[in-house]
C-alpha cells in the first residue's frame, strides 16, 4: 500500500484542490483539470538550445555563442503558454501562492528521475525586500519548497537581490542585462560553496537575470550552476 498517496487522497478530500491553470475545483487526484491539460506543452530539449533552452532551434543560440553564460544548462519543464502562462500569472500577480506546489509537481513529478540529478542544493531566485513585502511571498521560493518536498533536494535563500530593478518585461536582451547588473549578492558564502547548486524560477525568457545570479552564485565558490525552471518563454516574454 502507499501510505503516501492514501494520505494525500484524504487531504485532498478534507481540503479539495483547485486547478493551477483555470482554479475550478478538482476531485481528488488531478493536479489539473482535463480542459487545462490539453495546454500543456511539454519542453522537448531536442528542439532548444543545449545550454539556455532558447525555443528558436537544436543549434546553440546565437546569445550562447557570443557569449556563453555562467550556468551549465537551462532545464524548463514547460513551454511559455495556455494553462502554464496563466498559472504562473495567477502565481506571481493573484495572491495564489498554493499554486507553486501544483506546478512543481506537474513540472517534476515525485518519483521520476531529475535531469538535474547531480544538484546538491536549490537556491530560489530572489525577490527584492520591496516586491516581497507587496506580494506576501517569493513565489520561486515557493516552487523550490515543492520540488524539496517531492524529490530531497534542501532549499536555502542564499541569494538577495540587493537591487530594486525595474520591470523587465518588453525590454530586449541587452537591456534586461543592463537592469540586473550588481541586481545580486550571496547571504552567506558557506551556504552554497563547494555545492552544485540549481538556481530556481518560476520563468526564463532571455536568461539574463539567471546569467546574472548564476555568477554570482559562482564566485561565492558554488562548484556549477544550473538553472531550474517551470516554464521557458520566447523572445519578448515577461521574465
Amino acid at each position: 500500500m502507499d501510505l503516501a498517496r492514501v494520505a494525500q487522497d484524504v487531504l485532498d478530500l478534507v481540503f479539495p484542490r483547485a486547478c493551477p491553470g483555470c482554479a475550478v475545483m478538482l476531485p481528488p487526484g488531478p493536479v489539473v483539470c482535463g480542459a487545462c491539460a490539453t495546454s500543456l506543452e511539454r519542453l522537448n530539449p531536442a528542439e532548444c538550445c543545449p545550454r539556455c533552452q532558447d525555443l528558436m532551434g537544436p543549434a546553440t543560440c546565437g546569445r550562447c555563442t557570443a557569449r556563453p553564460p555562467p550556468f551549465r544548462r537551462v532545464f524548463a519543464a514547460f513551454v511559455y503558454g495556455g494553462a502554464v502562462r496563466d498559472a504562473v500569472h495567477r502565481l506571481k500577480f493573484g495572491d495564489a501562492p498554493w499554486v507553486a506546489r501544483a506546478l512543481a509537481q506537474l513540472a517534476w513529478p515525485g518519483g521520476e528521475s531529475l535531469p538535474f540529478s547531480d544538484v546538491e542544493l536549490l537556491v530560489p531566485m530572489p525577490l527584492h525586500i520591496k516586491r516581497h513585502r507587496e506580494r506576501g511571498y517569493n513565489q520561486a521560493r515557493l516552487v523550490a519548497d515543492g520540488l524539496a518536498a517531492l524529490h530531497g533536494i534542501p532549499v536555502a535563500n542564499a541569494l538577495a537581490r540587493i537591487k530594486e530593478t525595474p520591470a523587465v518585461a518588453g525590454l530586449h536582451a541587452d537591456a534586461r542585462a543592463a537592469a540586473v547588473e550588481g541586481a545580486f549578492d550571496v547571504v552567506d558564502a558557506a551556504l552554497v560553496a563547494g555545492k552544485r547548486v540549481a538556481l530556481v524560477d518560476d520563468l526564463v525568457t532571455t536568461s539574463a537575470t539567471c546569467r546574472a545570479a548564476s555568477a554570482v552564485l559562482l564566485a561565492a565558490g558554488a562548484t556549477a550552476v544550473d538553472v531550474v525552471a517551470l516554464a521557458r518563454g520566447g523572445h519578448g516574454a515577461e521574465d
